[in-house]
């Protein structure tokens, strides 16, 4: 078993960044232009129906301008979480065991080699694997990394207590 020198550091696909800041650029030029006008107090032409034949316009009123903010709001979050995930979601092996970071760059998940118990392997339809890392009761998800073999292979080489199902 070798040492680590330096901390290995895992991350999610890189795909979770590029689509996060595809939707992100998308979703915030939606949600731009009515937040604009509701912090400014300033009315926007909308459009009612579908069809530009038979579509009515008529000058929005607050109300309006929120739910179009809170809608494309909610959107502009999830993508932003996207691009989070990527950023600060890390997983870190080291000579002493391995720390998973949620998206605000917390510590969610910590454990020693000599505490990992269990290790699941999940192959769905697609070919898509997830792996599940127990360790005092506690559970660590793997999915969409892309280096998870690597990962995996060193809990095997430095757990002498896991077992694999």
């Amino acid at each position: 078993m070798h040492s680590l020198r330096d901390p290995r550091i895992f991350r999610v696909g890189t795909n979770n960044l590029i689509v996060g800041i595809v939707l992100m650029v998308l979703f915030g030029s939606q949600l731009w232009t009515p937040l604009v006008h509701l912090a400014t107090g300033t009315p926007m032409e909308m459009r009612s129906g579908r069809s530009p034949s038979t579509s009515i316009t008529y000058m929005s009123n607050p109300g309006d301008l929120a739910v179009l903010v809170l809608g494309w709001g909610v959107f502009f979050l999830l993508s932003l979480s996207m691009v989070l995930q990527w950023l600060n979601g890390t997983v870190v092996a080291d000579d002493t065991g391995i720390r998973a970071r949620n998206i605000f760059g917390g510590t969610k998940f910590i454990a020693a080699w000599q505490d990992f118990e269990l290790l699941e392997h999940w192959v769905h339809a697609r070919g898509a694997d997830t792996y599940i890392l127990h360790a005092h009761g506690r559970k660590l998800k793997l999915v969409n990394f892309p280096e998870a073999d690597e990962l995996i292979h060193l809990v095997r080489e430095r757990s002498p207590r896991v077992v694999s199902s």
